[in-house]
C-alpha cells in the first residue's frame, strides 16, 4: 500500500474517532456502543475475547466475562472499531471466497481502539505487533 493511501486511511480513522468523541462527549467504548445502538453481552466465550455481530440490523458486541475491567474495555473498543468500520462485512464469506486478509480488518479495529482509548498523539509512539501505528498499520496482506 502506498504512503499516501496509508496516510489517508489513518487520517480517516482519526477523524471518525474524533467525530464520535465530539458528538457524544466521551471516549468510553461502553457508552459509545450504547449511543450507537449496540448491545453489549458478557458471556463465557472460551478462548475468544470478543466479537461483533450485526444480525439483520440488531447489533451486538459479545465480551468474554472472564476478562478484567481493563481488558473488557479494550475488547469493547476493538469490537466497536469493527462496528464503525466494517459493519456490513461478512468475514466468513470474505475468508472463504476471496483473497482478502482478515488481518487487515483486525489491524484497523486495533488502530481504531487505540485512537479511541489513548490520549491524542500517544498512539503514534506505540509499536503494535511489530508495526509502527502511524506508518504500517494498514498492511494486512492482500488489499481488498
Amino acid at each position: 500500500m502506498n504512503t499516501l493511501l496509508n496516510r489517508y486511511l489513518n487520517e480517516s480513522l482519526i477523524k471518525c474517532n474524533g467525530n464520535l468523541l465530539e458528538q457524544h462527549g466521551t471516549n468510553d467504548p461502553t457508552e459509545l456502543a450504547y449511543y450507537l445502538g449496540i448491545t453489549i453481552i458478557y458471556e463465557y466465550l472460551g478462548n475468544n475475547n470478543g466479537l461483533y455481530i450485526n444480525q439483520n440490523g440488531f447489533k451486538f458486541i459479545l465480551v468474554n466475562n472472564n476478562l478484567d475491567y481493563y481488558d473488557k474495555r479494550v475488547i469493547i473498543a476493538h469490537e466497536l472499531g469493527h462496528a464503525v468500520l466494517h459493519d456490513n462485512l461478512n468475514m466468513a464469506h470474505l475468508e472463504n471466497n476471496t483473497y482478502c486478509s482478515r488481518d487487515k480488518f483486525e489491524y484497523q479495529a486495533n488502530y481504531f481502539a487505540t485512537n479511541l482509548l489513548l490520549p491524542d498523539g500517544l498512539e503514534n509512539d506505540i509499536e503494535f505487533e511489530g508495526m509502527t501505528m502511524g506508518t504500517d498499520f494498514f498492511y494486512g496482506g492482500n488489499p481488498c
